[in-house]
Order: structure tokens, then C-alpha cells, then sequence
């Protein structure tokens, strides 16, 4: 038995890491605590770039997009953050001069301006599109 220790250095081998620098746990804000979700759904979205030459639909990014009202204010958040980095790529409010119009060349989607969207920080037009997976059941959380 002895002979098979030697021979294989791996079977006695008991190693452990330390970490060299203890985190500590990060508190986010993400400024959501006086908002309530009101829907929720999987989607690709994308904005039109009209600096481009020539223009063309850009990937904006893939996640849940979804509806948020206010707790106190009579008002409605649209917000998406992409997967896995959590950026947020959508974050604009709700107005009665929006108007959601079916895409022309996909029955799953959707196009809409907003006069100002925040997701880039600063106020900006945006013309957006999104995407679901499909036409029928794309509807899965809503509260």
C-alpha cells in the first residue's frame, strides 16, 4: 500500500486556500424600495440609431422589463436591466402621449418613442423595439 502512495502524490494531498482579502457584503440601492412591480416580462429590446450610416436597429440588451408604480405618486417606471451585469438599459416613465405600435416586420413586436429616457444618465429621445419570444405566451409574471 505504500508503494501506491509514492506512486500517486495526488492521494494524500489535503490542500486549502485562504483568501488573501476578506469582502465584505455590499448593500445596492437601486432606488426601487418606493415602487411596487406591476408586470414583468422577458424581452430583447433594442433602440434605433439614426447617427449611424446607415440606420439601424442596435442591441440594446436582453432581461426582464418591467412596470413599476409608485407607492405615493400616480406615476409608472418602465425599467429593464440586461442579465447577469444588471446594467440597466431601459429606464424611462410611462405617458398618456406614448403609443405602442405593433412592428412591421415581426407579430412579437413592439415599437414606441419615449421623450426621455435615463438609461444612459441623461435625458434622451429614444425610439425603442422589443422583442418576446413568442406571440402567444410571453406573458409570464404579472402581478
Amino acid at each position: 500500500m505504500s508503494d501506491d502512495h509514492e506512486n500517486n502524490p495526488e492521494a494524500e494531498a489535503d490542500i486549502h486556500f485562504k483568501p488573501v482579502v476578506q469582502l465584505a457584503p455590499v448593500v445596492i440601492n437601486t432606488l426601487e424600495d418606493d415602487e411596487e412591480e406591476i408586470f414583468a416580462i422577458r424581452a430583447k429590446l433594442f433602440r434605433f440609431d439614426s447617427v449611424a450610416d446607415p440606420a439601424e436597429w442596435k442591441e440594446r440588451g436582453v432581461g426582464d422589463i418591467r412596470m413599476l408604480k409608485h407607492k405615493e405618486l400616480p406615476r409608472i417606471r418602465l425599467v429593464m436591466r440586461r442579465d447577469k451585469v444588471l446594467k440597466i438599459c431601459c429606464n424611462h416613465f410611462l405617458t398618456k402621449a406614448m403609443k405602442l405600435k405593433s412592428h412591421a416586420s415581426s407579430d412579437r413586436a413592439f415599437v414606441w418613442t419615449t421623450l426621455a429616457d435615463f438609461a444612459d444618465e441623461e435625458p434622451k429621445q429614444e425610439l425603442f423595439a422589443i422583442r418576446f419570444r413568442d406571440s402567444d405566451g410571453y406573458i409570464y409574471r404579472c402581478s
